[in-house]
């Protein structure tokens, strides 16, 4: 698989899973109103919630370069800036998702995640399923980002060689990878934006 594929399938996992959180979120804000119980849930939405802010903090200045001008000015410098924060950048998540797991378990021990309200119990098998595979299952939430991450630098490494040596080709490489990633990318900021409201 290309570097390009392997970006679009971590960023539509990653799309799947902010989805899935949103749709929880709204349920859950739906039907429960106890303080004691939104609390943690808000943590654990929070927190998971700045995992896709560090994806399309490093994804959004490069997709911006959506024209073979913009692309021809501003590269080296982004690019630049991308790799002077990527090992920040990597390490967030990890912490953020301890910390959601965190607030999970907390909120195991209320008698809200027990109820037998059937669109509830539905809702927090799901929460239970989103946790257990994406966030604490070998962490697959942060690997997906992390392998994100490391593919974007091995494609934006390419693109800078190539564009040593001939930058119309490298908007050729660059442009038409970065219009698809914007896709996903529309689907995660949507889906993030849903998990502040």
């Amino acid at each position: 698989m290309g570097v390009e594929a392997s970006i679009l399938k971590e960023l539509g996992n990653l799309g799947m899973t902010v989805t899935e959180l949103s749709a929880i979120r709204q349920l859950v804000k739906t039907h429960i109103h106890n303080p004691a119980f939104l609390t943690p849930f808000d943590t654990l939405v929070d927190e998971l919630g700045k995992c896709y802010d560090v994806l399309l903090g490093v994804f959004e200045p490069l997709v911006a370069l959506d024209t073979e001008a913009a692309f021809l000015d501003a590269f080296d410098s982004r690019h630049e800036a991308f790799r002077a924060s990527y090992l920040t950048q990597a390490s967030k998540p990890r912490p953020c998702a301890e910390n959601a797991f965190e607030a999970y378990l907390i909120l195991k021990t209320l008698k809200e995640s027990r109820t037998g309200y059937p669109i509830l119990r539905r809702t927090f098998a799901r929460l239970d399923e989103l946790v257990d595979k994406w966030v604490t299952n070998d962490a697959w939430l942060v690997m997906h980002l992390d392998g994100a991450l490391k593919m974007l630098n091995r494609l934006l490494i390419e693109v800078a060689e190539l564009k040593q040596r001939d930058p119309e080709d490298a908007w050729l490489v660059f442009g038409p990878a970065f219009a698809g990633f914007s896709r996903y990318l529309v689907l995660i900021r949507d889906a993030r934006g849903a998990l502040r409201g």
